[in-house]
């Protein structure tokens, strides 16, 4: 199950949101949505991976959520942010991956009063120190259209996931639009930037409604994996 397990995940590699202007993204990285997609995985096609959905749950609060099954493989993956005064703070994140015989869950709260979040990872309990910025694996989604404004070719942000925090950076390498089933599309073209030359990640993201993954192509040593969006609906 290897090989199925990685290209779930890889899509949420793809949790950027970039955008063209101030106005849509206050307008459009936040539109509740809810987007299909299949894939392949080494030259076979898998023609369901699951959805990625977005909900305003009012108040100021959303929930993302990513959920796949393949075989006997299923993933749920959760982030509840709030958005107050144009500033995101993710509030709980919650993984659960896994077969029948084998789950791993993952779970962290964050305490922003005390600028400390809490972990539960594989049945192991503790804490650490936030950052001013931090993001959990899924929230860091709709942080990203900021940075993008800054005009800068790499981007780089804070992500909150197990038991700490590190850097992640991306690379915009152009702008193109894509044929696709839903017709053409046109995207931001990004390159995730991984430490081991072995692992290639690049991602398309919709370019009007930038919290949408268009495509997804990776490469993780001997494996080969590809994701595209097959339809999507606005809430």
């Amino acid at each position: 199950m290897l090989t199925l397990s990685r290209i779930l995940i890889a899509l949420l590699l793809a949790g950027v949101v970039l955008t063209a202007s101030a106005e849509t993204n206050t307008k459009n990285a936040l539109q509740p949505f809810t987007a299909h997609y299949k894939g392949r995985a080494n030259g076979f096609a898998v023609g369901d991976l699951g959805a990625r959905e977005l909900k305003a749950l009012g108040g100021g609060r959303y929930r993302l959520q990513y959920t796949a099954e393949a075989l006997i493989y299923s993933l749920q993956e959760t982030s509840e942010f709030t958005l107050t005064d144009g500033l995101l703070q993710p509030q709980l994140y919650r993984s659960d991956r896994g077969t029948f015989m084998k789950r791993r869950k993952v779970s962290l709260d964050f305490d922003w009063d005390r600028n400390l979040a809490s972990f539960d990872y594989k049945g192991e309990a503790g804490q650490f120190n936030l950052q001013a910025g931090a993001q959990d694996p899924l929230s860091g989604s709709i942080v990203l259209a900021q940075l993008l404004l800054a005009g800068k070719p790499t981007i780089e942000y804070l992500e909150a996931d197990k038991k700490g925090i590190e850097a992640n950076q991306l690379e915009l390498i152009d702008q193109p639009v894509l044929e696709t089933e839903l017709g053409k599309i046109p995207t931001w073209h990004l390159k995730r930037l991984h430490a081991n030359p072995k692992r290639k990640t690049e991602i398309w993201l919709h370019k009007e409604y930038p919290a949408i993954p268009v495509k997804v192509h990776q490469i993780d040593d001997a494996d080969e994996f590809q994701l595209e969006l097959v339809r999507f609906e606005l809430q």
